[in-house]
């Protein structure tokens, strides 16, 4: 082997390197994730609803004419059944043979979970202590809720709904499935207490306010391979925004 042929073959060798290296640093610095396998939209809207009742009534169509006071509650009750029916019809063969028997996550490795907020505009108090949640659904472990904000600002409630008991893909949807030729309601429920005052003379207008929800879920897979963090997203749900009347009626 000559010497010019032996110098050209180092430097080959040596960029090679250099870009393995460049690579393998690439990757290991990044992630690769890639948007949800399954993407699914869901409206609840149809499973919301609100109840205040304004007294005493108004002393005509336009204006409140002495104080008054509401109160009632936010109250959901959607079935499990309707919630992951879109995303289970998308769980294909195709999608369990890669993932069925990974375990779930949610972002960053933490317990799977749906999350929805429901947000309540100024100047409305939520009574906390009384909120209430209940499940009859083996799709759900537990729910807990977080509150957030003040009357001054909006309140937001914040419900985390854990999915399974860390359960890879193919058994969460092995028990949705059991659940869903059952015959049986799988509801998951909410209720939320609020109330709120009105001076006189305040328009109907300015009680023309509205209570919002809306909720997402992301479920991942995640992966150490050599040097190279794979995370992929699974499952992606968004939800709708439902829109309540903070009062019903007058």
């Amino acid at each position: 082997m000559n010497k010019v042929f032996r110098k050209v073959l180092g430097v080959a060798l040596c960029s090679a390197m250099l870009l393995s290296v460049a690579s393998v640093s690439g990757f290991a610095e990044g992630r690769s994730s890639e948007i949800g396998k399954i993407n699914s939209s869901v409206s609840l809207q149809p499973y919301l609803s609100s109840n205040a009742t304004l007294e005493p009534s108004a002393v005509d169509s336009s204006v409140v004419g002495e104080n008054g006071n509401y109160s009632g509650k936010v109250i959901a009750s959607v079935d499990s059944n309707e919630l992951f029916r879109e995303v289970n019809e998308l769980y294909t063969p195709s999608i369990d043979s890669k993932y069925g028997t990974k375990v779930m996550f949610s972002k960053d490795k933490t317990f799977p979970s749906f999350s929805y907020t429901v947000s309540f505009p100024q100047g409305v108090e939520v009574n906390t202590d009384q909120i209430t949640w209940s499940d009859s659904t083996y799709t759900v472990s537990s729910i807990s809720k977080k509150v957030e904000g003040s009357v001054k600002t909006g309140i937001k409630v914040i419900f985390t709904f854990n999915l399974g008991n860390w359960n890879d893909y193919r058994t969460f949807f092995t028990n949705y499935r059991a659940e869903l030729v059952d015959g049986q309601e799988h509801k998951i429920n909410f209720e939320i207490p609020y109330s709120g005052s009105v001076q006189p003379g305040t328009s109907f207008s300015e009680l023309n306010q509205t209570i919002n929800g809306s909720g997402s879920c992301e479920l991942w897979y995640y992966k150490k391979l050599l040097f190279i963090n794979i995370e992929e997203i699974v499952v992606n749900i968004t939800t709708d925004t439902a829109n309540l009347p903070v009062v019903t009626s007058r």
